[in-house]
């Protein structure tokens, strides 16, 4: 999440203490307060992939929309971050 947040996103990030530690409830109240659609920046790895299909198959189940953003180098965000910071120097 923080690797994300020094690239720039703009977006309201909602950040999970592990890729399994996600529950239902917190999509639903976004979804029904904010009317949020969700985008799934898991780590690209075995874990995270599990939990990103996890993630958007109940949220296409209770008709929420959601996608997946993964990152274009690296297996997380950091990867990609540190790998951007030494392209810089």
């Amino acid at each position: 999440m923080l690797s994300l947040v020094e690239m720039g996103e703009q977006r309201t990030i909602m950040a999970l203490p592990g890729v399994n530690a996600w529950r239902p409830e917190w999509f639903r109240a976004a979804h029904k307060a904010y009317g949020s659609r969700f985008t799934i920046a898991l780590d690209n790895d075995e874990a995270g992939n599990l939990a990103a299909q996890k993630i958007l198959s109940f949220l296409k189940e209770s008709g929420i929309e959601g996608d997946r953003l993964i990152p274009s180098e690296g297996k997380d965000w950091n990867d990609l971050l540190v790998l951007n910071a030494h392209a810089l120097t």
